[in-house]
């Protein structure tokens, strides 16, 4: 993951060259964490001034603030080494994680293949039921997986989401 922050900058500038751009989403959760987020929004920055950045994982914690959510529960295809990265992450924003679920896997082509059903029958069995709705919604509008850390949904307790 610390290997992109070197390519960032690049990649980007590739992105409409010579063109201004109001904003640049970068989409990888695990990567802002393992890079920071203000680590990635200085080198977008520098192949796209005065642009706006946002990343999944920023997008979440502002929502989270917003809403005064301070319990999740979370789930996500990620390795072990890497979910821990998340669940201290989390942990630094003062947010609780109540659950955490894994598929556990280690390549980017193992997340998109796994099996909607096989998903399905994964959250009901680990009592992730709530995110099904959204995982359903997105892979009808045909994108292939959800990192369920994009999503908040909100529980009974105004104070609690499943990411």
């Amino acid at each position: 993951l610390l290997k992109m922050r070197d390519q960032i900058e690049e990649v980007t500038k590739k992105i409409l060259p010579d063109e201004k751009i109001n904003t640049v989403a970068y989409g990888c959760t695990s990567g802002t964490i393992a890079i920071g987020e203000d680590k990635v929004k200085e080198k977008i920055q520098l192949a796209k001034p005065e642009c706006h950045v946002t990343t999944p994982i920023t997008s979440a914690i502002k929502a989270f603030k917003l809403m005064n959510i301070k319990k999740i529960a979370v789930f996500t295809p990620y390795p072990e080494s890497v979910n821990k990265t998340i669940y201290e992450y989390f942990s630094k924003k003062n947010i609780d994680v109540l659950s955490f679920g894994t598929f556990n896997l280690n390549l980017d082509t193992d997340f998109a293949n796994i099996d909607p059903k096989y998903l399905s029958e994964t959250l009901i069995k680990a009592n992730f039921f709530c995110l099904l709705k959204i995982y359903y919604l997105i892979y009808e509008m045909s994108y292939c997986f959800i990192f369920f850390l994009n999503v908040p949904l909100l529980s009974p307790s105004s104070s609690e989401a499943f990411v």
